[in-house]
């Protein structure tokens, strides 16, 4: 859950939620906001309830947070500010991918680091909540990724992340391939303009009353029909220009429902087109796919490799982490030199890079094996020798393997977005080395 600044007002619903903190974490934030003194529970929360929404208490905390705290306190207005509900997992993911060192976690409880434990400053700032029934609490003491509360007036002059002055990659170019291929943003135009008008002719759109929104199979099939007319696929191995494009009309949809492009009636019960095939025409291009690139990073019930899947059929929701991965690969992409953009990139060498910047904590894979768990307490020095060299030894056949399955199906799947939507909406220009079907460098 993520408040606003406007449902902050007056401070109101702050203090409601300061005076659910223990007061040995309040002396704990308060020096955060510039405040000092030997101060009760009551002193702390008048403090910081009216210093967090002011731009100095701001700029304070600013001023001495980490490069890494900056990075994720940017992801988290940018969210906000498109009206997404910050994924905690994923923003901490987002600033390591940034190449900002990530802080030591100090919470990291039986199931081992995760990502949201780098965000402990932010949650000992009181810039992020997390509400139980115990009050609020540190992200060691639960676990999952939801159920969070923004801190909006706390957040208010905070700086947006600006990708452009984040450092760049360093990268080495790729040999100019053999042969390449691009899509013309004419032809890409052309049709996403088809797909519009598709979904015009169908009217509105019926969705289950799962919580998912998930388009009604009756709808998507009469959808499937229209666009078949027009020589679309939705098959599970379709291709644009022999490139593989698993259900293209399943990603159209997702990537429209997440955008908004298709907007949900107040019934919450009906898809219907947010703008007309004339007003979407005259967007142009660029900023037609702009609209569904942002929809492609939020859907959760289309894979690349996988198609359509409703989150009841997903294993371990699968599809949040497919979510995640596309912004991690769009961030990679956006963090290239400027003077390797006209330059071809290998995919394996991209994909190396993301690797080397969160790998060791997220991957599409579910049920990766975990990372070996470093506890116990040994009075025999000897025997605490013992355990240490076989968690090191542990530790090194871990990396090993994750560092073997990222290869073996990351790589596979960063080909897959490549190949998909991303060539089939122009984004990318694909190079080969050979006469196999599968390119090797962007």
């Amino acid at each position: 859950m993520t408040m606003s600044g406007s449902q902050f007002e007056n401070g109101v619903y702050l203090n409601v939620i300061l005076e659910q903190i223990t007061a040995d974490v309040l002396k704990k934030m308060v020096p955060h906001w510039g405040g000092m003194g030997k101060w009760n529970k009551q002193d702390c929360i008048h403090f910081l309830s009216r210093t967090m929404p002011t731009a100095e208490g701001q700029q304070f905390v600013w001023k001495n947070s980490s490069p890494f705290e900056r990075a994720a306190i940017g992801f988290i207005r940018h969210d906000l500010s498109r009206n997404l509900p910050p994924n905690m997992n994923a923003i901490a993911l987002r600033a390591a991918m940034t190449g900002a060192t990530t802080p030591i976690s100090t919470t990291a409880g039986y199931y081992g680091e995760r990502p949201i434990n780098w965000l402990q400053p932010l949650f000992e700032k009181g810039l992020v909540f997390h509400p139980t029934g115990y009050g609020y609490q540190m992200p060691s003491e639960f676990y999952g990724s939801s159920g969070y509360i923004i801190n909006g007036p706390g957040l208010t002059n905070a700086p947006q992340l600006d990708m452009s002055t984040l450092p760049r990659i360093p990268i080495q170019a790729a040999p100019h391939p053999k042969r390449t291929m691009m899509r013309r943003p004419q032809a890409v135009s052309l049709t996403h303009l088809s797909f519009v008008r598709a979904l015009e002719t169908v009217g509105d759109i019926k969705i289950n009353k799962t919580g998912t929104r998930a388009i009604a199979t009756a709808s998507s099939n009469k959808i499937t029909k229209v666009l078949a007319k027009s020589g679309w696929s939705n098959a599970e191995d379709f291709a644009y220009d022999g490139q593989l494009f698993v259900q293209p009309v399943s990603a159209y949809l997702m990537a429209a429902r997440e955008s908004q492009l298709l907007e949900v009636d107040e019934s919450d019960t009906m898809l219907s087109l947010a703008l007309s095939p004339e007003e979407f025409g005259e967007l142009g291009y660029v900023r037609q796919t702009q609209y569904l690139l942002t929809g492609i990073l939020a859907a959760t019930d289309w894979l690349e490799d996988l198609g359509y899947q409703p989150y009841n059929d997903q294993y371990y929701d699968s599809g949040r982490d497919y979510a995640i991965g596309r912004e991690l690969l769009l961030m990679a992409l956006r963090m290239l030199p400027a003077e390797k953009l006209n330059d071809f990139v290998g995919i394996k060498t991209l994909s190396q890079i993301i690797f080397q910047r969160v790998g060791q904590h997220f991957s599409i894979i579910p049920q990766r094996p975990s990372k070996p768990y470093r506890g116990g307490y040994y009075r025999d020095p000897n025997e605490k020798s013992a355990a240490e060299t076989k968690h090191v030894q542990e530790l090194a056949k871990w990396n090993i393997q994750i560092t073997q399955l990222w290869h073996e199906h990351e790589d596979a799947w960063l080909q897959q977005v490549f190949s998909s939507w991303m060539y089939a909406w122009g984004l990318v220009e694909l190079g080969f080395d050979d006469s196999s079907s599968i390119p090797s460098s962007i």
